[in-house]
């Protein structure tokens, strides 16, 4: 496992709820120290869009069991800024599947609302990866 990726699932809060069929959510907060923060920015620190992302592929991952990767990103939307020690919690809802890759609705929300929303597809990586 990748140090980011170490780094995120340190942050977890607890384990991933199952909602209904196809949907789950976990609590995440990242602590002023997260390896994510580095250089985004100095002084002013927010989770970098990549590392939101990377925490929905990494919900799906869990629930899955297999290691995905990233096909493509579609109608990303960042509202809200997230800081060290914000309460996010991240939803992903299982879309459709393509003879290509599954698509996964995912968003990440705080206290004031919806922070961002995505569209994932997301395919089993290869052997060779």
């Amino acid at each position: 496992m990748s140090p980011l990726r170490r780094a995120i699932a340190d942050s977890a809060r607890g384990p991933v709820a199952v909602h209904e069929t196809e949907q789950w959510s976990q609590e995440f907060a990242f602590a002023p120290d997260f390896l994510g923060f580095s250089g985004h920015f100095p002084g002013y620190p927010v989770v970098p869009a990549v590392v939101q992302v990377l925490t929905a592929q990494m919900l799906v991952e869990a629930v899955t069991g297999r290691p995905l990767r990233l096909t493509a990103l579609d109608n990303a939307k960042f509202l809200i800024q997230l800081h060290p020690e914000d309460v996010i919690t991240v939803r992903c809802r299982q879309k459709k599947v393509t003879a290509a890759a599954i698509l996964y609705e995912g968003t990440l929300s705080v206290a004031a609302g919806v922070a961002a929303s995505f569209q994932l597809a997301l395919a089993e990586k290869d052997a060779g990866c």
